[in-house]
């Protein structure tokens, strides 16, 4: 049996976003700072992810974490010391799951644009 195509797998997460999680187009519109583009962004890095806030040269470095909000409670990113959302450490069907999952809140950011662009 031939595995689904990258386009399937991030059609199909959209589709469940929507339907069974209620993330609308309605519910998109009002992530207007770039949530979901990051969002995507964290899920589809192999590492690690942080935003510079502040840097002074030969001064310290400020940093946050772009995780999305309300997702540290329900998976574990970090083990050991080991960044858990590599493929060797989530194997493979979960590393698609993210990829499929990154894809979709693509999408749905691509989607809001354009409908904010027909709105102007």
């Amino acid at each position: 049996m031939e595995e689904p195509t990258g386009v399937h797998l991030i059609a199909k997460e959209r589709y469940r976003q929507v339907n069974e999680e209620g993330y609308s187009d309605d519910y998109d519109a009002h992530h207007t700072e770039g949530q979901l583009a990051m969002a995507a962004t964290c899920y589809a890095a192999p590492r690690p992810l942080y935003i510079v806030e502040g840097h002074v040269p030969d001064g310290p470095v400020s940093v946050t974490d772009p995780w999305p909000a309300g997702l540290e409670d329900k998976r574990r990113r970090w083990l050991d010391g080991k960044w858990l959302l590599q493929e060797k450490f989530l194997g493979k069907e979960e590393r698609l799951r993210h990829l499929a999952i990154a894809g979709a809140l693509i999408a749905a950011e691509i989607d809001r644009l354009q409908a904010r662009r027909e709105r102007v």
